[in-house]
């Protein structure tokens, strides 16, 4: 029997956002244990995402994660310290008793080692911040997707220099770096698989539109723009490559050109409690995004990227190892789909070329990996 607990009873689960960044220990040792795992601490029910919003006058339209925690900690203050304009910054922020703003020091500010300034101005409520961002010369704020109306909305990096935007591809396959997980916390394991069915399938289709309708955000599949993947494609043919890499990115440009990438992203080699959930809901995506006849008879290509204290060569090393470890996850997670759509599988690794953003995982180590779903 699953039933809802009052505020401040007892409860086997919890419903709240979960941060992906800074450190957490390894709950999983590859993405086979997330994949077909029955006895979960972290399920994901739904993905949201902060907006950074920015006064027009600004002078840029990008900023990092450690400049935006920099930002309302007091360290930066003029714009001209981010390469704008010479301005002084002012940041905005919502009522201490905001979840959105608890979301924000634990999401941004902790994991830099940062907090509030005492003089940042709060104002009452996000429809306030986005008029004042508007009117407001140098003003910053940090609001949900929805509370940015229609002010510009700065792109954002994590701790390399690859800025991504705030678009529903962006966030669906987790490259933007502020996105928002809702997750089922189990305090306790139950004693049954109920609970892992219920909330694996809280993450399908079918779910995710009764999650809409009660006001949270989808989680859902989504195919890349054509423009989008060529752009990038196209910073492969015009790369510098060390000579390692030189090979790989032909190979990339070659395997992808005529591919579609799907927002399902996954992370290779350890995973931290949280980071397998999203993966596990990226994997349901997945296989939801394959179960249409257009997919049919087509090749799932399971494409790694690494970065890696070692160097290039151990980072195509690391990709290649992860891709074929993310495949192996899927065929045992949904062997259906595979047989039913006359899916032939494939696995590449391509390091450090042209990376979709900054690679961050939670498990401390030498190297980090993500896996993209392209179809073919």
């Amino acid at each position: 029997t699953i039933s809802l607990a009052q505020a401040g009873d007892a409860s086997d689960l919890r419903v709240r956002t979960v941060p992906l960044r800074g450190t957490a220990t390894a709950a999983f040792s590859g993405p086979v244990g997330w994949a077909t795992a029955t006895q979960l601490t972290h399920q994901q029910v739904a993905l949201d995402a902060f907006a950074v919003i920015a006064a027009p006058n600004v002078g840029v339209d990008t900023v990092s994660v450690s400049q935006l925690a920099g930002i309302y900690a007091g360290d930066l203050t003029n714009w001209s310290q981010l390469g704008g304009a010479d301005l002084t910054i002012l940041p905005l922020q919502l009522p201490q008793d905001a979840a959105l703003r608890n979301d924000k020091i634990a999401f941004i500010m902790e994991p830099e080692d940062k907090s509030i300034a005492a003089n940042v101005l709060t104002l009452a409520d996000e429809t306030a911040l986005a008029l004042s961002v508007d009117q407001l010369p140098g003003s910053i704020s940090v609001v949900s997707l929805a509370g940015a109306a229609n002010s510009e909305t700065l792109s954002v990096s994590g701790s390399c220099e690859v800025a991504v935007p705030p678009t529903p591809f962006y966030i669906a396959s987790g490259d933007y770096p502020l996105i928002r997980p809702t997750m089922v916390i189990y305090d306790r394991a139950p004693n049954t698989a109920l609970p892992t069915a219920l909330f694996d399938f809280a993450a399908s289709d079918t779910a995710q539109q009764l999650l809409v309708a009660d006001g949270l955000s989808a989680v859902g599949g989504v195919d890349q723009d054509s423009a989008e993947k060529n752009a990038r494609l196209s910073t492969v043919l015009n790369g510098s490559f060390e000579a390692v890499e030189r090979p790989v990115a032909a190979q990339m440009f070659q395997t992808l050109f005529e591919a579609a990438r799907l927002s399902p992203t996954m992370t290779g080699g350890p995973a931290s409690a949280a980071e397998g959930a999203l993966n596990r809901a990226m994997m349901q995506d997945l296989a939801d995004m394959l179960r249409t006849p257009e997919s049919a008879n087509r090749e799932l290509i399971f494409a790694g990227f690494a970065t890696s204290d070692s160097g290039p060569e151990e980072a195509i090393s690391a990709s290649e190892q992860a891709a074929a470890d993310v495949l192996s996850a899927f065929a045992e997670f949904a062997p259906d789909v595979v047989e039913a759509g006359n899916l032939p599988l494939s696995s590449y690794g391509f390091g450090g070329v042209s990376p979709a953003t900054c690679y961050e995982g939670q498990v401390p180590g030498p190297t980090h990996t993500r896996v993209e779903a392209w179809l073919r």
